[in-house]
């Protein structure tokens, strides 16, 4: 997946809008392109397109499933899961 300035923009307002909310500007972020993608990303995929930490990928994603903002999709022979 190739972001482009307007992607790019737009996940960034979501980070920023999300942190005057009281939460994280990496988990709005996160959303913001999740809500961009057309299919499922992988925690990987995520770190590397917002270019964060595995680490800070994972501890926010579990966030958003425990508040019911994400969920995780199990895809055939997909072994880690999608968000």
């Amino acid at each position: 997946m190739e972001l482009n300035d307007r992607t790019q923009q737009f996940i960034e307002k979501m980070g920023l809008s999300f942190e005057r909310l009281g939460g994280t500007r990496t988990a709005g972020r996160m959303l913001g392109l999740l809500l961009m993608a057309e299919n499922p990303l992988s925690l990987t995929e995520i770190g590397e397109l917002l270019q964060l930490s595995k680490a800070s990928i994972s501890t926010n994603a579990r966030t958003a499933e425990q508040i019911g903002l994400v969920q995780p999709v199990q895809e055939a022979r997909q072994r880690p899961a999608l968000l």
